[in-house]
């Protein structure tokens, strides 16, 4: 693999690849030329990611995604910090190793204090790490009575799906109206169609708004 394969898989610049080669923690060689001189690119041995090959977050991108881990939503977060703490789930819910991106984005140092969202990382460094798969994998199912907290539900897990109003809309088989109205905590008018949104986006839910649903 080149560098700059690995740079694409690794999510790193070519530049931090290289710095790797040269501390020593991404075995790699040296091809030759056709006239057996050394050439100037790397072949790297190694498929796997070595640990901590990422720079920590920021604090203030760690306290974004421990608080989006915990309430199982992006509330909150506005502009690029919303965009990227939705981009860094949808790669730990992709990854068969979530672990291993945690242990990388807290720079392999334990968070001091104990939250829902910093349990997560806990659990990546110490912790059963087939559970922490899981727990990223799989969307508890939500408790939706408030009409606030299945806005913020949809609204979120759309962000980190990808999903415009209009494609969550025609995947749902329903309206952009009925969408834009369970976001803005309006009332949806019919339960088949907020039905059709949550199943679409994954959702299960014990309880939803008492809204006088229109069959």
């Amino acid at each position: 693999m080149k560098v700059g394969e690995y740079a694409v898989q690794a999510e790193i610049s070519p530049r931090r690849v290289r710095a790797l080669i040269a501390q020593g923690r991404l075995p790699a060689t040296r091809g030759t030329t056709a006239d057996g001189s050394a050439a100037r690119s790397w072949d790297i041995k190694s498929p796997v990611l070595p640990s901590r090959t990422r720079r920590p977050l920021s604090t203030e991108s760690q306290v974004a995604l421990a608080g989006a881990l915990r309430e199982h939503t992006l509330a909150g977060l506005t502009g690029q910090t919303r965009a990227r703490t939705a981009t860094r789930i949808r790669a730990l819910r992709a990854s068969d190793n979530p672990a291993a991106l945690l242990i990388d984005w807290w720079g392999g140092v334990a968070p001091v204090t104990l939250t829902g969202g910093n349990s997560f990382v806990l659990q990546a460094m110490f912790g059963d790490k087939e559970m922490l798969k899981h727990r990223v994998h799989v969307r508890p199912t939500e408790y939706l009575r408030r009409r606030e907290r299945l806005a913020e539900i949809v609204s979120s897990e759309r962000t980190i799906q990808q999903l415009t109003r209009q494609e969550l809309a025609d995947r749902a088989e329903t309206s952009v109206a009925v969408v834009s109205a369970i976001e803005q905590g309006k009332d949806a008018r019919t339960i088949g169609g907020m039905s059709r949104i949550l199943r679409a986006l994954g959702i299960q839910t014990t309880a939803l708004p008492d809204w006088d649903f229109e069959k």
